[in-house]
């Protein structure tokens, strides 16, 4: 447990010997919350106060798990746009976080609602991947990408749209 708050270029690593993190994170725009080297996993709370990048690691094969207890860890986000740049960010469980998302790492989203109440377009950039793990997905996803795209790890129904840009 305890808790941080990020002023902007901050980053918080979760890379103790446990690798999980349990605490509330005040993150202002700016900051960052990667995880170390392998697969670590945040069930705290990250109250997102504006821009934000999530790393799995500091390599593309690490991976961050967030709420792998079921807990609403992302949170508040209104306005702000959370980016997902090296490796795996899982979402494990539901979120209330209001923002919209971008990847150039891998976004996998395993649980209904994991990427919160925003209603954004979810864009994926180069060489970015979205993973579906859940039943349904309501948002519309932007490929901005020749080299990335989506995975459907079950059947899955998107309910919005996915146009191509012209790049991809």
């Amino acid at each position: 447990p305890g808790s941080a708050s990020l002023s902007s270029g901050a980053v918080l690593e979760i890379n103790n010997g446990s690798g999980t993190f349990t605490g509330t994170v005040a993150a202002a725009a700016g900051t960052a919350i990667r995880g170390g080297t392998g697969t670590h996993t945040f069930n705290g709370i990250a109250n997102v106060n504006g821009n934000m990048t999530l790393n799995g690691g500091p390599a593309s094969t690490d991976t961050l798990i967030l709420g792998s207890d079921g807990s609403d860890v992302l949170r508040l986000g209104a306005g702000a746009t959370t980016m997902v740049g090296v490796g795996t960010i899982r979402l494990s469980s539901a979120n209330s976080y209001a923002g919209a998302w971008t990847t150039a790492g891998v976004l996998d989203v395993g649980a209904p609602g994991a990427l919160g109440t925003g209603t954004s377009p979810i864009v994926v950039n180069s060489p970015g991947r979205l993973t579906l793990n859940t039943p349904s997905l309501a948002r519309d996803i932007t490929l901005n990408n020749p080299g990335g795209g989506i995975e459907l790890l079950q059947d899955c129904t998107v309910t919005g749209n996915i146009p191509i840009a012209t790049n991809a």
